[in-house]
């Protein structure tokens, strides 16, 4: 099992989706848990659950992400290294569709 962002546009329809990977279950587990845990963070733990995302969500969840992301570099480089390019492309896609309307955004 795995972890991923998906995307629709409802205008566009469902051939339009796509799947953004984040991780596997036992990466998530093993080194975005954790270090989520150890910042008391409130919606990247919500990941592996999964969860709708409404546009109003997505500046905490980048918040969270960004904190992630500096967390590891400084505390856990090891990790980082192995998971920087999914949190960075996390990113990238988010900040894209923060000003785009009709969108279905679900992490899990």
């Amino acid at each position: 099992m795995s972890i991923s962002l998906s995307i629709q546009n409802t205008q566009l329809g469902p051939e339009n989706a796509r799947e953004v990977p984040i991780a596997t279950h036992e990466v998530f587990r093993n080194d975005w848990a954790p270090a989520s845990l150890a910042l008391g963070l409130i919606w990247i733990p919500l990941f592996e659950q999964g969860l709708p995302v409404s546009g109003d969500d997505l500046k905490d969840i980048l918040a969270e992400l960004h904190k992630l992301d500096s967390w590891l570099a400084a505390n856990r480089p090891e990790v980082a290294a192995r998971i920087a390019q999914r949190i960075g492309g996390l990113i990238s896609t988010l900040e894209a569709l923060e000003s785009v309307e009709s969108m279905e955004i679900y992490i899990g």
